[in-house]
């Protein structure tokens, strides 16, 4: 069975959640037996992922961006990506979900440490960055997050 990202040399797991799905988390580990179901087939850019891993390891993924996206959050806590080359302000990167969030987090790697945005408040998250993922918490029933 071919790897989700097969260029990868120091992967340990990948994880992506779903919120609302039956079974909302999927993960693909590499040096498991091939018994073992990997319930994580492909990845989105739409999405965002939790990347584990045994070493630093600069990751390429091939592919090109479309502009602008739609990405669906739902209630809840979503992990979405956000696929743009672009750094953004966090209240206008926000701006197509305005007022329909409670929180953001992103995961800072250097400080291995969660930064959060809550309106009307700054907190210490203040953008968006390419090759990241956030964790949106949405209290609206279905929200899209433009990306442009």
């Amino acid at each position: 069975r071919e790897h989700v990202l097969p260029n990868i040399t120091n992967l340990e797991a990948i994880f992506e959640y779903q919120e609302g799905a039956a079974d909302p988390w999927k993960s693909y580990n590499p040096s498991l037996p091939t018994w073992v179901i990997q319930d994580l087939e492909r990845l989105s850019r739409k999405e965002g992922y939790w990347i584990e891993m045994n070493a630093s390891e600069t990751i390429y993924v091939p592919g090109g961006l479309r502009m602008p996206t739609g990405i669906e959050l739902v209630q809840g806590w979503n992990l979405a990506g956000y696929p743009t080359n672009q750094t953004k302000n966090i209240t206008l990167s926000l701006a197509s979900i305005a007022g329909n969030y409670t929180e953001v987090r992103g995961f800072n790697a250097v400080t291995q440490t969660f930064l959060s945005h809550t309106p009307p408040a700054a907190g210490g998250l203040t953008q968006t960055s390419p090759g990241q993922g956030y964790w949106i918490n949405v209290n609206a029933t279905t929200e899209v997050w433009v990306v442009d």
